[in-house]
Parts: C-alpha cells; sequence; structure tokens
C-alpha cells in the first residue's frame, strides 16, 4: 500500500530545499513564480521558478504563469528521488491507474498548499503544478489546485495567460 503522505513529506523537504536555493540565488522576494512539473503518468517530478526580473525582461507578463517557459532553478538534482518513489509507485499500483495518478497528483499538491500555509514562499509568489504535456484532464486537476493555494490576483491574471474561461 503506497504512503502518500511520506510522498507528500519527501516532495515539501525538496521544495524546502529549493526555495532556500532560489532565495540564495535569486533573492525571496525576487521570485515571481514557483512550480512544480511532472507528467501526464505522474512518474516524474522536477521544479522550476521564475523571478520578476526574468519576467520583466521577456516583455510578456503572462509568462509569469507559463511554468514549462520558466528557466531558473535549485539544484536539479533534487526531486530525483521523489520521481522515483513516484514512477515506482507507478509500476504497482494497478489495477486503478487513474486512481493511483490523481493520488499521486494530490500528494504533490498538497504539498504545495502546506508549503504555501507555512510560508515558505511570500504570498504573492505564484506556485504550481502541473504536468508538462497536459490533458483536459490534468490541466483540470492544476487549476482546481491553483485556485486552493494562490491570491485571487495571481488566479485572474494565469486564467487569462492561459486563455481560459473562469468557470
Amino acid at each position: 500500500m503506497t504512503d502518500y503522505e511520506a510522498i507528500k513529506t519527501l516532495i515539501k523537504d525538496d521544495i524546502k530545499k529549493s526555495a532556500a536555493e532560489l532565495d540564495y540565488q535569486y533573492g525571496f522576494n525576487n521570485l515571481q513564480g514557483f512550480a512544480l512539473g511532472t507528467d501526464d503518468d505522474v512518474r516524474t517530478l522536477y521544479h522550476v521558478a521564475c523571478t520578476r526580473e526574468w519576467v520583466e525582461a521577456q516583455g510578456d507578463d503572462g509568462i509569469a504563469y507559463i511554468f514549462v517557459e520558466w528557466v531558473e532553478s535549485g539544484d536539479e538534482n533534487l526531486f530525483l528521488s521523489v520521481s522515483k518513489l513516484l514512477n515506482e509507485e507507478a509500476d504497482k499500483e494497478c489495477p486503478d491507474w487513474v486512481e493511483g495518478r490523481d493520488k499521486r497528483f494530490a500528494a504533490i499538491t498538497h504539498a504545495l498548499a502546506e508549503i504555501r500555509e507555512e510560508n515558505i514562499f511570500n504570498a504573492d509568489t505564484f506556485l504550481y503544478a502541473g504536468s508538462t504535456d497536459p490533458s483536459d484532464y490534468m490541466e483540470e486537476l492544476s487549476l482546481r489546485a491553483a485556485k486552493k493555494i494562490n491570491t485571487q490576483q495571481n488566479i485572474e491574471a494565469y486564467i487569462q495567460a492561459m486563455g481560459y474561461l473562469d468557470e
């Protein structure tokens, strides 16, 4: 049986390490966004961030909400052990693949929610979890999670940047 609470704790630990590195590299108040990226099967996990200066230099404020375009990160080896664990869990979770995937993704989004509550990032830093090539279903899961852990201003900007209609 998979211990999703333990997976969530490992993810939080790596987020905290990443946040500390990003703070050292770019300054805590300079982070515009932090995201955890995965695939549609939720077998892998990596982190990426964007700074306010980088967003400004792009000339498009909407890029602050498109995590697959971001270029900053902390140690690229962070989240490797979590990725290995997610992959192992995915391989042994049949027969209900969808339920297993959703639980793995929930561990990621719950970790981000708890990080938000612990004030690891500024309240206006956009936090996100998403798939690099999402299905409509994964986009929906990501949007629901983002709405729970971000400011209304960030959500409105995200919805506009992504071309979504807020439902």
